[in-house]
């Protein structure tokens, strides 16, 4: 008992021992899905602001009986916010937020199971050579008990 738990406790820190790492493709791939959250979140956290509005104007006037220039200028900027809102822009900025996070542990859930995919076909390897090594050594072991049947 003791040396098959030494032997799955070795197989398991060789197989584990070379950290196997997702393609550089992909971890860009994931990275940018990432960050495609991350401003997607943050968009959401803003949507509840109402835009700004400004409007400006220049009137200008000419008196031909006193000849006198006259010119107004006109700024007008304006930002309402509705009142029935206001108690829904904290859900608005929290259920963004989760959201974004949500969507972050997918793409952390299928980071996991790239890496998953990784570790078991290693692992088939190691196995499927070490299995080869074995015949082999079975092999030889045959050859070696002809040789003693052929004498």
């Amino acid at each position: 008992m003791i040396k098959k738990l030494m032997f799955l406790y070795i197989s398991t820190s060789n197989v584990f021992a070379a950290d196997p790492q997702i393609s550089e493709l992909k971890a860009e791939l994931l990275n940018l899905e990432r960050q495609q959250i991350m401003e997607e979140m943050s968009v959401q956290e803003h949507s509840w602001i109402s835009p700004l509005f400004l409007s400006g104007s220049i009137n200008e006037n000419y008196d031909s009986s006193t000849n006198v220039d006259s010119e107004s200028k006109n700024i007008d900027i304006s930002w309402s916010q509705d009142i029935y809102r206001s108690g829904g822009i904290a859900y608005s900025i929290e259920q963004a937020r989760a959201s974004g996070e949500y969507n972050l542990l997918g793409i952390d859930r299928e980071e996991a199971n790239y890496l998953k995919q990784i570790f078991t076909l290693k692992a088939q390897i190691e196995r499927d050579t070490l299995k080869l090594k074995q015949i082999d050594f079975t092999l030889k072991n045959r050859d070696i008990d002809l040789m003693i049947i052929m004498k």
